[in-house]
């Protein structure tokens, strides 16, 4: 299972369906949310479709997703967000958490003792920080 949080147009969540995961795309915005509805119906692709706050839809998940990717807007509290998130990926929730930022923020490293290790991957102004 594919969890996109902060979907926008839906590329990601929509991309993940395209090959094959069962994929919830979670969306605030609702100039965005019509976009990715319309994408997914286009591309004939059964998505789950989610208008709300992506932290608070977290906080409510009744089972864990093998993949949770997020790509919250850059003007937020992305240090908040990304601890928010890592409370979701635990021994008991396992999975791989996603996180895309500016290249510029350092993120604090997971504890390893917790069993989790972060990696960050560079990509010009934007990285990719996966927590396993």
């Amino acid at each position: 299972m594919f969890l996109d949080l902060y979907s926008g147009t839906g590329a990601v969540g929509l991309e993940a369906a395209s090959r094959g995961w069962n994929s919830t795309c979670v969306e605030s915005n609702p100039t965005a949310m019509r976009a990715l509805k319309s994408n997914a119906k286009r591309l004939s692709l059964e998505v789950s479709v989610i208008q709300g706050d992506a932290l608070a839809f977290t906080r409510e998940l009744a089972h864990p997703f093998d993949v949770t990717f997020a790509d919250p807007p850059y003007d937020s509290d992305l240090q908040a967000i990304f601890a928010t998130l890592l409370e979701q990926v635990s021994e008991d929730r396992p999975g791989i958490l996603i996180f895309q930022h500016p290249s510029s923020l350092v993120l604090p490293n997971p504890s390893p003792t917790l069993g989790r290790g972060a990696e960050t991957r560079r990509y010009g102004s934007n990285s990719l920080t996966l927590v396993r």
